[in-house]
C-alpha cells in the first residue's frame, strides 16, 4: 500500500547495478517520475463490503430483535448505492441463516430466492455486471451440506453461478472512467480482489460449523491462482494492489495438516496468513464475529521476512446494518466503517449514537467514530495512507527516507441527488506542537469525484526528530451551500521534518500504533483452533495426571494414617465400607458420641475436617486430601483413570450431523461420518468439536471429579 512496487524493484536494481549513492539517487528520480506517471493510470479505485445477512424464513419472528435485515437492503440499494457506484460489491458470507426456529441447521429455498432478489436490487441499483458482484460462503451457507456443487449457492449466488468449484476467485478492480468501471487499453487495474472460501466440506449443521478450514489443497490452489495473476498483470506492465476478502478471520481457520504441538511461524507457507504474504497480499476483509468481541477488530500482522498483513473485520448487517468503503489510490490503501441507519436497525451498542435523520424516510448513513459526519457526502481520505494501518509492504533495503507524498487526495462520494460541495478543504492539527490549519482542495478532472491539495512544506510539528516522524492529524470535510458539512474519519499520518526546515508526508517503517482495544486485537492474534486444542489438552493432562496419578503416588505422604477402603463382601452391608478395625461406628459402641467424634478427627480426618480447623494452609490442602482419599478405592479410581484416557481418542457421542445421510461419531478433534452409498467412511477434522469439549472439560469434568473425591472422602467421617 504505501511503497510502490516499481519503485522499490528499480531502487533495487540501482543499488545491484553500480552500489553509488550518486546512481541510485538518479535511480530514485528517475522511478519517481515513472510511477507518477504510471499510478496516475491507475487513478482511485473504491469498492464497498458489506457481511452477514442472515437472510431468513422466519423474518417475522425474528423482527423485534433484529429489525427488518431484508428490506433496508433493498432501502441501501435504492438510497445509497445509485450514488456511491463502487467497481465492485463484496458480500462476505453468511448470506442466508439456514436455521429452524429451533437452532438447526437446514437450507431453505425460500431464503437463497429473498438473497437473489437482493443481487437484483444491486445490480439495478449500480449497473454493475454480475462479475462485479462478490459473494462468499459462510459458515451458514454451509449448513447441512453434503454436496457444495449442488447446494442453493450454485444456484442463486452471483459467484456460484460464474464457477461453483473454485474456492479461490480474482476479480480486477479498476478507477472508473467515462465508460464505467471497465478496463481499458492504456489503464491498469488498480486493486486485484482475491476471494477466499474456506468453508468446510461437507457443510455439518451447527453447532459443529463455525470454524474454517485451510487443508493443502486450498493452500496449493491460493498458490497457482495467485502466481497466475500476479504473472498475468506484469506482463501488462502493471502491479495492482492484491487484496483478500472471505468470511471467516484467520484466526478462525483450522489447518488440519499442521499438528497442534508443532510450533511454527505464522508466516509459514502451511498456513493460509502465509500464503497470502507469500504472495504480496497486503489486506484481509472478513466478518463473521458479529462485534461480539468490538466494533473495531483490525489487527496488523508482522513478519519480517514477508512484510506485514493487514486483517479487517467488519460487524454484521444483521445487528448493525455496517457497511465498509474501501479506496486503493495509486497503491494506497484505505478504509471507512459506516452504518445505514434505518427505522427498523437495532440499537447497534460501543458506537456513536447516529444523528438526527432530517429526510422523511428517517434514514441516515452514520461512522462508529462521532467524528464521521456524513450530511449529504460521504468523504474518504485516500491518499496519504492512515499510519497506524501502513506500511503493508516490506521497505526497501537501504532507503535513505521513507515514501513521501506531496499531496493530499480524497473521494467526495454523494449520498442525495441535489448534493454540491462549494468547499472542500483538509484540515490538519499537531497535537505536539498545539498547531491546527486547513488546506484547500480542487477537484481533479475525470469522471470521480477526486480532490486533491497540494501539501504545504512550511506546516511543522516542531523540531527534527533523529530517529522517528511527528504525528499529525488530517481530517477531509466538504460544505454545502445550506451551511451543513459532512466530515471523514481523522487518520493519523506521518510527518517529516527535515533539518533545513520544512516537512513532508511520509510512510513510517514501522506501524503507528492502533487504537482500538486490546479485547479487539487479541481476538485476530489469538490461533483460536490451536489455542482450544491445547487447552483440551492441558485439561486431559491435569485430570489424568495432577488430579488422578500424583494423589495415588503420593497418598501415603500426604494421608499417611487413611485406611484402606476395600469393597465389602456381604449382601446387608453397603457396597464399600472401610475395614472393620477403623469404623466409627465401632467406636461409638465402645464409648460416647464425643469419643467417636474425637477418634474420627484424630485418626481420619474428613475433608469437612480439613476446611473446619482453620488456617490457609488447610484449604490449600483440602484438594489434595480428598483427592487422595478417592485414590484409596479402586472402585472408584480406577474407572475415572479410564475415563481420563477416553474422552482425548474415544467417541463421545453419536448425532445426524448430515439430515440426509446417517449417524456419525462425535470425537474431540472432529467428526466421523458413517459410510453411505457415495462414500465410506469420512474423518473431517473440525475445531468447533474442541469448542465443545473445553466446554466440558472446564466445567463438568473436572469440578465434578473434585465433587466425587470430596464425597468419599466424607465417606471416613460417616458414622
Amino acid at each position: 500500500m504505501a511503497y510502490s512496487t516499481t519503485v522499490e524493484r528499480r531502487q533495487q536494481f540501482g543499488r545491484d547495478v553500480g552500489g553509488c549513492r550518486l546512481i541510485e539517487l538518479l535511480f530514485t528520480l528517475i522511478c519517481l517520475c515513472a510511477s507518477t506517471c504510471y499510478c496516475s493510470e491507475q487513478g482511485v479505485a473504491w469498492a464497498l463490503q458489506l457481511s452477514d445477512f442472515h437472510l431468513s424464513v422466519y423474518n417475522k419472528h425474528w423482527l423485534p430483535h433484529y429489525g427488518d435485515k431484508e428490506g433496508d437492503l433493498h432501502l441501501f440499494a435504492n438510497k445509497v448505492l445509485p450514488y456511491i457506484q463502487p467497481g465492485a460489491i463484496i458480500m462476505g458470507g453468511d448470506l442466508v441463516d439456514a436455521k429452524t426456529l429451533f437452532m438447526q441447521g437446514h437450507q431453505y429455498r425460500q431464503e437463497w430466492e429473498v438473497y437473489r432478489n437482493v443481487l437484483e436490487s444491486f445490480k439495478e441499483a449500480t449497473g454493475l455486471p454480475e462479475e462485479a458482484l462478490l459473494d462468499v460462503r459462510g459458515n451458514h451457507d454451509a449448513f447441512d451440506v453434503p454436496d457444495r456443487n449442488q447446494d442453493y449457492y450454485t444456484q442463486y449466488a452471483a459467484q456460484g453461478r460464474r464457477n461453483s468449484s473454485s474456492r479461490v476467485t480474482v476479480f480486477p478492480l479498476y478507477a472508473p472512467t467515462q465508460k464505467g468501471f471497465l478496463p481499458t487499453k492504456k489503464g491498469c487495474a488498480a486493486a486485484v480482489l482475491v476471494g477466499l472460501d474456506v468453508s468446510p466440506q461437507p457443510g455439518l449443521r451447527g453447532p459443529t460449523n463455525f470454524a474454517g478450514i485451510c487443508g493443502p489443497a486450498l493452500l496449493q490452489e491460493m498458490d497457482a491462482v495467485l502466481t497466475a495473476a500476479d504473472t498475468k498483470f506484469r506482463a501488462d506492465g502493471c502491479s495492482p494492489v492484491f487484496l483478500a476478502y472471505g468470511h471467516h478471520p484467520l484466526s478462525t481457520i483450522l489447518h488440519p495438516d499442521v499438528p497442534f504441538w508443532r510450533q511454527i511461524d505464522r508466516t509459514s507457507p502451511l498456513t493460509i496468513y502465509g500464503k497470502l504474504s507469500q504472495h504480496g497480499v497486503q489486506a484481509h476483509v472478513n466478518g463473521h464475529l458479529h462485534s461480539v468481541f468490538g466494533q473495531r477488530l483490525h489487527m496488523m500482522h508482522q513478519s519480517y521476512a514477508q512484510g506485514r498483513l493487514l486483517e479487517l473485520e467488519t460487524a454484521a448487517w444483521k445487528d448493525d446494518r455496517r457497511f465498509r468503503l474501501m479506496t486503493v489510490d495509486n497503491g494506497t490503501f484505505s478504509f471507512t466503517d459506516l452504518m445505514f441507519n434505518t427505522p427498523s436497525k437495532p440499537v447497534t451498542k460501543g458506537v456513536a449514537p447516529p444523528p438526527a435523520a432530517t429526510t422523511p424516510d428517517n434514514i441516515t448513513i452514520s461512522g462508529i467514530d462521532t467524528h464521521v459526519v456524513v450530511s449529504n457526502f460521504i468523504v474518504a481520505l485516500t491518499s496519504p495512507p492512515d499510519a497506524r494501518y501502513s506500511p503493508l509492504t516490506k521497505p526497501a533495503k537501504g532507503l535513505a527516507s521513507p515514501t513521501s507524498f506531496d499531496t493530499v487526495r480524497a473521494l467526495v462520494l454523494p449520498s442525495a441527488t441535489d448534493a454540491v460541495a462549494t468547499k472542500v478543504e483538509v484540515l490538519w492539527r499537531c497535537e505536539e506542537a498545539k498547531l491546527e490549519g486547513s488546506i484547500s482542495m480542487m477537484r481533479q478532472k475525470g469522471p470521480a469525484p477526486v480532490y486533491s491539495a497540494p501539501w504545504s512544506t512550511k506546516v511543522s510539528c516542531g523540531p527534527p526528530k533523529p530517529k522517528g516522524t511527528h504525528v499529525i492529524m488530517l481530517q477531509i470535510i466538504a460544505s454545502e451551500p445550506d451551511g451543513q458539512v459532512s466530515k471523514s474519519d481523522v487518520q493519523q499520518v506521518a510527518l517529516y521534518t527535515h533539518k533545513s526546515g520544512g516537512s513532508q508526508l511520509v510512510v513510517p517503517r514501522k506501524p503507528f500504533p492502533m487504537t482500538n482495544k486490546s479485547l479487539e486485537k487479541f481476538m485476530l492474534w489469538l490461533d483460536w483452533t490451536r489455542t482450544f486444542n491445547k487447552l483440551f489438552m492441558i485439561q486431559c493432562f491435569i485430570h489424568l495426571v495432577c488430579m488422578l496419578l500424583l494423589p495415588k503416588a503420593f497418598r501415603k505422604y500426604i494421608t499417611p494414617d487413611r485406611p484402606r477402603i476395600i469393597p465389602s463382601t456381604a449382601h446387608v452391608t453397603p457396597v464399600i465400607q472401610i475395614p472393620a478395625g477403623a469404623q466409627p461406628a465401632q467406636a461409638a459402641q465402645a464409648g460416647s458420641v464425643d469419643d467417636v467424634q474425637g477418634g474420627a478427627s484424630s485418626g481420619q480426618t474428613s475433608h469437612a475436617d480439613v476446611s473446619t480447623q482453620g488456617g490457609l494452609l488447610s484449604w490449600v490442602m483440602w484438594a489434595p486430601t480428598v483427592l487422595c482419599d478417592m485414590a484409596a478405592v479402586p472402585q472408584i479410581w480406577w474407572p475415572q483413570v479410564l475415563y481420563s484416557l477416553y474422552v482425548p481418542v474415544g467417541p463421545w457421542f453419536a448425532a445426524r450431523f448430515l439430515s440426509s445421510q446417517p449417524l456419525g461419531l462425535f470425537l474431540s478433534q472432529g467428526v466421523l461420518l458413517a459410510p453411505t452409498a457415495e462414500a465410506s467412511w469420512r474423518w473431517l477434522p473440525c475445531a468447533d468439536t474442541l469448542m465443545l469439549v473445553n466446554r466440558f472439560t472446564f466445567f463438568t469434568m473436572l469440578p465434578g471429579t473434585l465433587w466425587l473425591a470430596g464425597v468419599v472422602s466424607h465417606w471416613y467421617a460417616s458414622p
